[in-house]
């Protein structure tokens, strides 16, 4: 969710907005933000997240570490796939490398 990679980033960029519509990106870029937060990659890539007053808008994370919301799901740009995991699991192994990947 686009939540989510907000708070991915340390608490200081917390405060700071994730972004907008038409290119309307905000501080989010700020290299504090975008530097330590673990869920940022490059290229761009889409979030799950639909934009509340408009459900044909999708979160977009940018290159320059911002978000803002685009309509459709448009060719050439990436989507991970994602899980929760319940308090209940724990982590029994693996550094979260692809040679050696975490064990749950």
């Amino acid at each position: 969710y686009a939540s989510d990679y907000g708070f991915a980033a340390q608490p200081q960029a917390w405060t700071l907005k994730v972004g907008g519509h038409n290119n309307n990106v905000t501080d989010y870029s700020n290299p504090i933000a975008k530097a330590n937060n673990w869920l940022f990659k490059n290229p761009e890539e889409w979030t799950m997240s639909r934009c509340s007053d408009n459900s044909d808008f999708s979160f977009l994370v940018l290159s320059s570490g911002s978000a803002h919301y685009e309509f459709g799901f448009t060719a050439g740009f990436g989507a991970r796939a994602v899980f929760y995991l319940q308090s209940s699991v724990n982590l029994i192994g693996g550094n979260g490398t692809e040679a050696d990947p975490y064990r749950v």
